[in-house]
């Protein structure tokens, strides 16, 4: 849901954006996505990303090893699974 939701967002205001279904592709559209389009990264989060380098979803990976020292491991799991594209929900259609 987290890519549907900035899908949404990305073309307002009719909120339809595509991303195609491949790894390859899901990963370049999340790679150059600013952290704080991340729902759950707020001001707070995203300064401190910012003072450790990491403005992009790409630098959430690259520096992984600094944020696993710099966060909780919840927050580090987190980031990755953002940054490796990974949901941890489904979007089920609404039946009619």
């Amino acid at each position: 849901t987290m890519l549907a939701k900035v899908c949404s967002d990305r073309n307002k205001p009719n909120g339809q954006f595509r991303v195609e279904p491949t790894k390859q592709q899901v990963e370049q559209f999340i790679s150059g996505l600013p952290v704080r389009k991340i729902s759950g990264i707020g001001n707070v989060t995203e300064k401190l990303l910012e003072a450790l380098g990491v403005v992009t979803c790409h630098d959430l990976y690259e520096k992984r090893g600094l944020l696993y020292n710099a966060f909780s491991v919840k927050s580090f799991q987190y980031f990755i699974s953002i940054a490796m594209g990974i949901g941890s929900s489904t979007v089920e259609r609404d039946s009619e």
